[in-house]
C-alpha cells in the first residue's frame, strides 16, 4: 500500500464528493471492488497510466475470493445433519 498514492486518491475522491475519513477511505479501498474501480477511473483522469491490477496492489485492494459451491453444499448439508439447538428458559410461576 502507497501512503502517498493513498492521499492523493483520497484528495481526487474529495474532490469528487467523499465525505468520510481518511482511514474509512483505506478502509474502503481495500474491501470494496467498485470503489477500487471508481478510484482507479478518477486516477486515469489523473494520469495513471498503469493496469487496474497494478493499481490494486498500489492501493491495497484484495478481491475477495468467492466461497466454491462445494464448500456452501457441505455447509447446508452439515446444518442439516446437526442435532437441533435448544435454548433452555426457566418459567416463573
Amino acid at each position: 500500500m502507497n501512503e502517498k498514492a493513498l492521499q492523493r486518491l483520497f484528495e481526487l475522491a474529495k474532490q469528487d464528493g467523499y465525505v468520510n475519513t481518511f482511514e474509512d477511505f483505506t478502509l474502503l479501498l481495500s474491501n470494496n471492488e467498485e470503489a477500487a474501480s471508481t478510484m482507479f477511473n478518477l486516477a486515469l483522469n489523473d494520469g495513471y497510466e498503469k493496469s487496474f491490477e497494478e493499481f490494486s496492489t498500489l492501493i491495497g485492494f484484495v478481491k475477495k475470493k468467492k466461497k466454491t459451491k462445494s464448500l456452501r453444499l457441505y455447509h447446508w448439508k452439515l446444518a442439516l445433519l446437526s442435532p437441533p439447538h435448544y435454548q433452555e428458559t426457566s418459567v416463573l410461576i
